[in-house]
């Protein structure tokens, strides 16, 4: 097999499986027939984009976590907004996207716990200073300022995906990127594909809009006259 998965270095993707019995990948082609099969797939539903009515408009692309930048530059936009021209949700809209490694924040906490994705994606929890079994970008601890993200910094609490929401963001999650983790999930962990991505699905967090693919649906973003930002 291929040291690599769909360009991804081995080593780097879902790295935290190896105590779950991860070690065995899906190979290219096995994934791309996923692409092909219609048990797989999302029926689209266009009422996020009717959603994005404001005079401003972002999407934050968000292929990696990297300790909270994504989320930290989307409550900025807002903030920014707020503070130098007294404007916000509706006439301000952001988008952040859920693909590639930033797939696990959008599953709450029974996923994080059980298949580890903490260390999959290497995020670790503030208060424990160990990889992350629960979502901790979803929402911060109560009564706590900042989030239990561990990064370059400590991020005020309403930096979180769900403080986000209560402002108007989206977060929109790629079917062909949460049909590749559940198909690698399902194979590290001697399950089927079919029941590791019913999970997933029975696990997202609140408001997360599923996509067919994220690579039209920032172009459908765009054309609704959304601007782009890229993160790392």
């Amino acid at each position: 097999m291929s040291d690599t998965i769909l360009n991804v270095p081995r080593r780097d993707f879902l790295a935290g499986l190896a105590a779950a019995g991860a070690g065995v990948f899906a190979p290219v082609a096995a994934f791309a027939s996923t692409l092909d099969d219609s048990r797989f797939r999302v029926k689209p539903d266009e009422k996020w984009l009717d959603s994005l009515t404001g005079k401003y408009k972002q999407v934050f692309d968000m292929p990696n976590p990297t300790h909270g930048l994504g989320v930290v530059h989307i409550r900025n936009y807002l903030k920014a907004w707020k503070d130098n021209y007294n404007l916000e949700h509706p006439q301000v809209n952001a988008v952040g996207t859920l693909y590639y490694m930033t797939i696990p924040l959008g599953f709450t906490d029974p996923m994080w716990a059980k298949y580890k994705l903490g260390e999959a994606i290497k995020e670790t929890d503030a208060t424990t200073n160990a990889f992350a079994v629960r979502n901790i970008y979803q929402k911060a601890d109560p009564g706590a300022s900042t989030l239990s993200i561990k990064g370059i910094a400590n991020w005020p609490a309403d930096t979180s995906m769900e403080a986000l929401q209560k402002k108007g963001t989206l977060f929109i999650m790629c079917n062909n990127a949460l049909n590749f983790w559940a198909m690698n999930v399902a194979s590290a962990t001697n399950q089927t594909m079919e029941a590791v991505r019913a999970e997933f699905l029975a696990h997202l967090v609140p408001g997360v809009v599923v996509v067919p693919a994220m690579v039209m649906a920032v172009d459908q973003a765009q054309a609704k006259g959304c601007s782009y930002m890229r993160m790392a």
